[in-house]
Parts: C-alpha cells; sequence; structure tokens
C-alpha cells in the first residue's frame, strides 16, 4: 500500500511546478509533470526506498530555489499536457 502521496496538498501560488522539476532534474531526478492541475508525478519502487530521504531534502532545496526564481531553465510541462 503506498505511504507517501500528496506531499504539497495546497501548494503557494507562487511556487511553479515547472521550476520545480527544472530544480529537481538538476539535482538528477527526472521527475515528470502534468499540466492540470500543476503536480510532479513519480513512480518509486519499494527496492528504492533508500532514496527516500534524499528526494525529500532534494525536492525542499528545488521548491525552495523555484520559490527564489533561483531556476535557470524550465523544460515545460510532459504528462497529460
Amino acid at each position: 500500500e503506498p505511504q507517501l502521496y500528496d506531499l504539497i496538498d495546497d501548494p503557494d501560488e507562487g511556487t511553479d511546478v515547472e521550476q520545480v522539476s527544472a530544480a529537481l532534474l538538476a539535482r538528477g531526478w527526472d521527475i515528470s509533470t502534468a499540466l492540470t492541475p500543476p503536480t510532479l508525478h513519480l513512480l518509486m519502487s519499494p527496492g528504492l526506498e533508500h532514496l527516500v530521504d534524499r528526494l525529500l531534502d532534494d525536492l525542499a532545496a528545488a521548491v525552495a530555489e523555484a520559490r527564489e526564481g533561483g531556476v535557470a531553465h524550465a523544460r515545460g510541462f510532459e504528462y497529460g499536457d
């Protein structure tokens, strides 16, 4: 049964999902995005549970970077657009 979902239930309007995705890509995470609603889309297998803490740390840093406007390039929405 899934243990982690809806990480950001009510994101701030100022948080650009494309920017978060680009910041995660710069950290080595290739996370898909969806357009409506703007979301990150990922699936992790149980065998990758050792990466969860690193993902959450990188996600927090990516959100902070996106909110500060420090992401150089966003690649655009991919999944379901």
